[in-house]
């Protein structure tokens, strides 16, 4: 919210297939204040209806660059865009940004990825540095089932490898398998969850935010690894950590953690 609380700036929305990205992207839209900002969309969402965000019709024959400038015209100050698929269009949508608020997504594995994407399609990294506001990723993961999911004690040194506090007491797992089973434990079916363990989803999240830090490292032709070290240094979010929180509170397992990143 306090980083869409301005006129102008791009903000972008990044993940893989299946992770949310419409759904987190919607969520950005949504956290701008509507009572504050006029918020258009400049395309049809489908069955996505997102309150006092106003329909801007693309007229028949206009190009994307014409349709913002249109919406710009007639006092957007924010614009809800179709998801860029091209350099062509991620060049409109910068240049735009620097007139209004302009929230997109497009596919990327990450926020530093994501980054990186938008600087490989617009070529100019000033341009990048001046413009974008945040990047915003989002990937999901297995939550626990909260009827049969097991507390364990787990390991100081595995605490330590992991970055979590050596004060958490106590992790989540999901509960053995009857074959697992000692001598003399029985085993009742879980009637949430079916036996699976888990039992829904909840998104990760990770915020790369361009701060006067970032704005240095992009102007300097940056590698993925100077960008996330700005990221740590601006104490950034990163999938990682958000997963870590996820962990630590009993929502999901360091088991599914793994497999998802490794996924």
């Amino acid at each position: 919210r306090e980083i869409a609380a301005t006129r102008e700036g791009f903000i972008g929305v990044c993940g893989g297939p299946r992770n949310g990205l419409t759904t987190s992207t919607v969520g950005v839209v949504r956290s701008v204040d509507a009572y504050v900002y006029g918020v258009y969309k400049v395309f049809d969402t489908g069955t996505w209806d997102i309150p006092y965000v106003t329909d801007f019709e693309r007229e028949e024959g206009h190009d994307l660059e014409t349709t913002i400038t249109r919406a710009q015209r007639s006092e957007a100050e924010v614009i809800y865009v179709p998801p860029i698929t091209s350099d062509e269009e991620a060049k409109v949508l910068i240049k735009a940004a620097a007139k209004s608020g302009i929230i997109a997504e497009y596919p990327a594995k990450d926020a530093v990825s994501g980054l990186l994407q938008l600087i490989k399609w617009i070529g100019d990294e000033e341009l990048v540095a001046s413009n974008v506001k945040a990047i915003i990723t989002s990937k999901l993961i297995r939550k626990l089932c909260p009827s049969c999911k097991q507390a364990y004690a787990p390991n100081p040194k595995l605490l330590a490898k992991i970055g979590l506090s050596k004060e958490t007491k106590a992790l989540y797992r999901h509960r053995v398998q009857p074959q697992e089973l000692q001598k003399g434990e029985t085993w009742d079916s879980c009637p949430k969850c079916h036996d699976i363990g888990y039992q829904g989803q909840i998104a990760m999240f990770e915020l790369l935010e361009m701060t006067e830090g970032m704005q240095e490292v992009v102007r300097a032709k940056p590698s993925p690894d100077a960008i996330r070290a700005q990221v740590k240094k601006d104490g950034g979010l990163t999938l990682q950590k958000d997963g870590l929180h996820l962990v630590s509170n009993g929502t999901t397992s360091l088991e599914e953690l793994q497999r998802t990143f490794k996924s």
